[in-house]
C-alpha cells in the first residue's frame, strides 16, 4: 500500500513531538491508518477524526472542531474502501491549510474511478497504488516541491538534491517502472476511442476520461443501489444514491452471514469480497463483528450492464 511506505519517513516528523496529527482511523483501510498511528512511537500525538456512526461518513464540522494551532498534518482517505463515499477532498484541504497544517491524502480507493487532478485538489502529499489504475503493484507518492525540500533525504547521499530519488532508499524496480507505461497506454486508448481531439492537453484528456468512467459507473450503480435500498433485511453502508459515491458498495444482511452470501454468489460465478477488508477500526465503529464483516460489491467502468443484471438477479433471490 502506498501510504504504508511513508512509515519509513516517520522520523521526519519527530519535530512535531507533542503536537497533534489528525487522521481518520474509523473510515480508512488499515494500510493508511497504521502507518500514521506508528508515529506515536516517535512522540507525535495522534488525535482521531471519528466517523458519524449513523452514516459511516466523516463530517466536515468535526474536522473544523478538531483543527487548532497545534495541528501539523491531517491524513485522510479520498474514498473509503467500505463506505464508498467520495470525500470532499478539495474543501477539506483548504480548511486544513487555513489552519496551517499539511494535508496528506490516500487515494487508493478513488483513483480506479478516475485520476484526480492533484494540483487542483491542493494536497501536500497524495498516494495510491498503480494496480488500482490497471498497472503493476507499485506505489505512487506525489509530494509538493516545498515539502519535498524540507524533508530529510532517505536515499543515497548523492541523490540528496534529486526530488524524484531522495525518498527511494534503494534502487527502483526497473521492470515494474517500465510496465507503468501500460497504464498511460490504456488511458490513452480509452480517450482515443471516444474522442477525435488527440492533441488535447493531458489534463483535459484526464477529465474527459474521468467523465466517461463516472458515466459508466453511474449507469450500473443506480439499479444496484435501488435493489439494496428496497430490501428491508439489508443494512446499506454509506449513501443510497450514486452522487459522490464510488461503486464500492458494502452492506450487511439480517440473519445472513457475509461469507455465506459470498459463497452463494460464487456458485453463480460472481466474485465479491466479504469480511473486514482490512477496515477493522471502521468495523468496530459501526458495531460490525470483525470476523464477519460486510458483503462488498465492487466494480469499475468496464463492468457491463449485463454483468450487473446478473448480480442484481442473484441478490434478489439470495437476500
Amino acid at each position: 500500500p502506498p501510504s504504508g511506505s511513508v512509515y519509513r519517513g516517520r522520523r521526519d516528523f519527530r519535530e512535531y513531538q507533542g503536537q497533534r496529527n489528525l487522521f481518520s482511523p474509523n473510515q480508512d483501510h488499515e494500510a493508511n491508518i497504521g502507518a500514521w498511528r506508528k508515529l506515536e512511537t516517535a512522540g507525535v500525538a495522534i488525535k482521531e477524526w471519528q466517523i458519524n456512526v449513523s452514516t459511516g461518513e466523516l463530517e466536515t464540522n468535526d474536522l473544523v472542531s478538531l483543527l487548532n494551532e497545534n495541528t501539523r498534518f491531517v491524513a485522510f482517505t479520498h474514498c473509503s474502501n467500505i463506505v464508498g463515499s467520495i470525500n470532499p477532498a478539495q474543501e477539506w484541504i483548504k480548511l486544513i491549510h487555513d489552519a496551517g497544517a499539511l494535508a496528506l491524502v490516500d487515494g487508493v480507493s478513488y483513483v480506479g474511478h478516475g485520476f484526480p487532478d492533484i494540483r487542483e485538489l491542493g494536497a501536500d502529499m497524495y498516494f495510491f497504488s498503480l494496480y488500482k489504475v490497471y498497472g503493476p503493484h507499485l506505489g505512487v507518492m506525489f509530494i509538493k516541491d516545498d515539502l519535498n525540500q524540507t524533508m530529510p533525504n532517505q536515499g543515497h547521499y548523492f541523490n540528496h538534491d534529486v526530488p524524484i530519488a531522495r525518498f527511494t532508499p534503494s534502487g527502483p524496480d526497473h521492470a515494474q517502472i517500465a510496465s507503468v507505461n501500460g497504464v498511460i497506454d490504456y488511458f490513452e486508448s480509452v480517450y482515443n476511442y471516444h474522442y477525435d481531439d488527440i492533441y488535447a492537453d493531458d489534463r483535459l484528456k484526464s477529465k474527459r476520461v474521468n467523465h466517461l468512467f463516472k458515466k459508466a459507473e453511474k449507469r450500473n450503480m443506480i439499479p444496484l443501489l435501488e435493489l439494496l435500498s428496497e430490501k428491508t433485511s439489508v443494512n446499506l453502508i454509506g449513501k443510497s444514491e450514486h452522487k459522490q459515491r464510488a461503486p464500492t458498495i458494502s452492506f450487511t444482511v439480517a440473519n445472513q452471514e457475509p461469507a455465506d452470501i459470498a459463497r452463494l454468489l460464487a456458485n453463480e460465478n460472481i466474485g465479491i469480497a466479504n469480511g473486514s477488508c482490512y477496515a477493522t477500526r471502521l468495523m468496530d465503529a459501526l458495531d460490525i463483528p470483525r470476523d464477519k464483516g460486510v458483503v462488498r460489491l465492487s466494480f469499475v467502468h468496464y463492468t457491463s450492464s449485463q454483468e450487473i443484471k446478473r448480480v442484481i438477479n442473484a441478490l434478489d433471490r439470495i437476500l
